[in-house]
């Protein structure tokens, strides 16, 4: 209501200028104020004559600011007609009510109507409050008043004693006058408003009587769930009734209720206008959105479902603006809400015939038919019989309908992804379990049991008409999510720009989420389990396990746990969000994102680590037993764990390794990359593919080389080796300039070679040549060797093989002829040519 909103500004000033007109009507007029005992009232003391005239002039200002202004008039008008119309609202819900209690209504009416009631409830107490709030304000203004009333007359009684002059005399008159005046108003002020609190005093007592009226009739309805509450349908009694309420005056509850859903619409004019203007504004917007899209969107992202539901702008619209009708109209009749909620079925039902496959579609057309049978059902609900009636066909014909669906010859029409996926399955269980339902509903009305037929034939009812729009609402939402993706100003940010895929999946669940969890607390309020549950739920969580002075629940268990998970979520979206959108518009050292995001990572858990405890109840008293307990173990055995932990802050600090660098320690004769740097150990991944857990002690205590520390540049060296009596200088030029002719070789450093010496079988050179990527070295120097071997097999530079001269000192008799043919063979060489 406006009137909080108007009226809370206005205290602080009221309480600042009472103890401003206390203090300069001379509050004891004295320096410094004495302290007043409750047992002992202050003493009345009258201001010196020299500081009247100040102090007037003070007390004029004051008593000026306490008048009521031309805007608090208007807004005191503005909240007595809030109340007015308010209390009209509660004797229409009170008489709506009772006529309702008067019918039998099912469970879930009268469970609407609790809750409405309850609406109302909150909303008077709100001007109640505020209203004991003013008078105890205006009270203690009058009582400021008072006082200074009195100082003032103490004042002139003094004057005139002292022979004051006639100005003076006159100046504490006229203030006295004033101050007289004042206190009338704010008197009147505040007989006004305790006029206006007893006022709220009979509509307070019936909106609670008829509150009580109504729970007790839910709980008779819950109570007599299986007791037969109606003779059944083939009772001879069947159509004298119906000839009964067909009588005379049948028409004048539904006039009544057409007569507070007009009353409600010319109340609420400005309300529905917005209503209407958000519409509108929606559906450009929204046809707007969609053409920009498509200019926008990429190749590579799929589009195709949500250009099917932005082709119904008008729909979208209508679904979103609808939707939030219980929140902009909580206290609406129920007429009005049920148009509201008949006029959001048929746009919902429109996105959804148009994602849904042929096979399909007659579901989507005929649960709208039913809505409208429900609705129907409501405003005849002054006539029970033939509302009896109306409600046995519809569970009949839903039955029929569920059946002829069912059909194999149907579900033989549908895509085979969709009966191969989950969602056919859903479907199909959801088939089966709403005929037994509608059967049983259909047996218990046909045999007089009214209340057990109500809960679950509405409750199937209003779970399948529930389903349908919030498969609408989820449509819409994913489509604006996909179509927002590729439009400013999301697509300027790089976390978007570059994982808009995992960025869109991410936000389809969540809404998916939150859809089905919206869905299925609804479904149980249709069939009166939500409350139960709840109870259940809330009972489970507090149950607790008691040893000593330590007391342990299920509901403090799930708490820590809840809390310590989104910690965790919460650290790895804040790394996400610096590495994607933070760290690449920065020119940071090497080294120092990943540091960053660690050390913020920590610290994130650590905090929700401690919230956790804090929300579990854990004091933080008792962390000394743990911290003490956790010297004793570090002294004893976990020192190894402490000095890893150390060692990886002193390596995220220092940063001597970075993620991504290539290391080699010689006590482990291990090399390769490192891949991750954690809090107690770093994972080193080798180039034959093993990822190696080293603890962090090791990499501070024992020498670690690290080839990438400060560029990934490596120098690659290739050993040549040529035959006797070839050109040195030849063969150097010529390794030269097969580096140079490699790409992946830098031109500086440039490539150099080299003629280390004369070998036992060949000139002995080495070709030395840098690169810009480490984990290229292997490849550019195999890729070295092939080139160089076709360089010197096209300059006829032959590489020789290893060769020994054997000299024979002895040889026995009958190796001689054999060793002389060996002779003859070498002397012609390899080739059979003469040596």
């Amino acid at each position: 209501m406006a009137r909080r909103s108007t009226r809370r500004p206005a205290r602080p000033v009221r309480q600042l200028v009472l103890a401003f007109a206390l203090l300069a009507g001379g509050a004891l007029a004295q320096e410094p104020t004495p302290k007043v005992s409750e047992e002992e009232p202050a003493e009345i003391r009258a201001i010196p004559l020299q500081a009247v005239s100040d102090r007037a002039e003070s007390l004029a200002a004051a008593l000026q600011t306490m008048l009521p202004s031309e805007v608090s008039q208007e807004q005191r008008h503005a909240v007595e007609t809030e109340l007015d119309r308010l209390k009209g609202d509660i004797a229409s819900r009170v008489e709506s009510a009772a006529s309702v209690l008067a019918v039998a209504p099912s469970v879930g009416r009268l469970k609407d109507l609790e809750q409405q009631l309850l609406g109302l409830r909150r909303q008077l107490a709100v001007p109640d409050d505020e209203l004991e709030l003013d008078i105890a304000e205006l009270s203690d203004a009058l009582a400021g008043l008072k006082t200074s009333a009195e100082i003032w007359k103490k004042t002139a009684d003094e004057a005139r004693g002292t022979g004051a002059s006639e100005p003076t005399l006159r100046r504490i008159a006229s203030m006295r006058r004033e101050i007289d005046r004042v206190s009338e108003q704010v008197a009147s002020r505040r007989n006004q408003s305790l006029t206006r609190r007893d006022e709220l005093v009979d509509p307070a007592k019936s909106l609670d009587q008829i509150l009580a009226q109504v729970r007790e009739a839910i709980a008779s309805r819950m109570g007599g769930l299986l007791s037969l509450d109606r003779p059944p349908v083939w009772s001879p009694s069947l159509p004298d009734a119906i000839r009964e309420e067909l009588g005379e005056g049948w028409t004048q509850p539904l006039a009544e209720r057409a007569e507070r859903l007009q009353g409600y619409v010319s109340e609420r004019q400005r309300l529905l206008v917005f209503q209407l203007a958000l519409f509108v504004a929606l559906a450009l917007g929204l046809r707007s959105l969609g053409a920009r899209a498509k200019e926008r969107a990429e190749e590579n992202y799929d589009l195709r479902e949500a250009e099917l539901v932005f082709g119904l702008p008008n729909a979208m619209a209508l679904v979103i603006v609808l939707g939030l009708t219980p929140q902009l109209h909580p206290l609406a009749p129920n007429l009005f809400q049920q148009l509201a909620f008949t006029s959001a079925v048929f746009p919902a039902s429109l996105i959804v015939r148009r994602l849904s496959p042929r096979a399909m579609i007659p579901l989507v057309l005929v649960l709208p038919a039913f809505f409208l049978t429900d609705r129907l059902r409501d405003i005849i609900e002054t006539l029970p019989t033939i509302e009896r009636l109306v409600f046995l066909a519809e569970l009949i014909g839903a039955m029929g309908f569920v059946l002829w669906l069912k059909r194999p010859s149907r579900f033989a029409r549908l895509p085979a992804e969709m009966l191969r996926g989950p969602f056919f399955r859903v479907v199909g269980t959801a088939m089966r379990v709403a005929i037994g339902l509608f059967g049983l509903a259909f047996f218990a009305e046909a045999v007089g049991l009214g209340n057990f037929s109500k809960l679950v034939g509405n409750g199937s009812l209003q779970a399948a008409y529930t389903a349908l729009f919030f498969y609408a609402l989820l449509k819409v939402l994913q489509s604006l999510v996909a179509y927002a993706l590729v439009l400013r100003p999301l697509r300027l940010l790089r976390l978007v720009s570059r994982n808009r895929w995992l960025v869109r999946r991410r936000l389809d669940r969540g809404i998916q989420l939150l859809t089905v969890l919206a869905w299925v607390y609804l479904a149980l309020s249709g069939f009166e389990i939500a409350a139960p549950a709840q109870s259940v739920l809330t009972a489970l969580l507090g149950a607790s396990l008691s040893v000593g002075a330590l007391s342990i629940s299920l509901g403090d268990v799930s708490v820590f746990a809840l809390t310590v998970w989104l910690s965790f979520a919460l650290a790895r979206f804040v790394n996400f969000v610096l590495h994607e959108d933070v760290f690449s518009r920065m020119q940071l050292p090497r080294g120092v994102p990943y540091a960053v995001s660690s050390l913020l990572r920590y610290v994130l858990i650590l905090l929700g680590f401690l919230v956790a405890l804090a929300a579990a109840g854990i004091e933080f008293s008792n962390l000394t037993i743990i911290a003490g307990g956790l010297g004793v173990g570090i002294g004893f055995g976990l020192q190894n764990v402490v000095n890893n932990f150390v060692s990886g802050l002193i390596l995220l600090f220092e940063r001597p390794l970075h993620v991504g660098d290539t290391v080699q320690i010689e006590s482990q004769n291990l090399w390769g990359e490192i891949r991750r740097i954690g809090i107690r150990a770093s994972v080193i991944r080798t180039w034959e593919g093993a990822e190696v857990i080293v603890p962090n002690g090791q990499l501070i205590s024992d020498a670690v080389t690290n080839w990438t520390l400060s560029d990934r540049r490596r120098r690659v060296e290739v050993d040549v080796g040529v035959e006797y009596g070839t050109d040195a200088q030849r063969v150097l030029d010529l390794l030269v300039e097969v580096a140079r002719e490699h790409s992946g070789v830098l031109a500086d450093p440039k490539p150099m070679a080299l003629f280390l010496g004369f070998g036992d079988s060949s000139l002995d050179f080495r070709l030395r040549a840098w690169i810009d990527e480490f984990d290229q070295g292997f490849a550019v120097r195999s890729a070295l060797a092939v080139a160089i071997q076709r360089a010197l097999a096209d300059a006829d530079i032959s590489v020789p093989f290893p060769q020994r001269d054997l000299h024979l000192r002895t040889v026995s008799p009958d190796a001689a002829p054999e060793s002389a043919l060996a002779g003859e063979a070498s002397a012609r060489g390899p080739r059979g040519t003469e040596g």
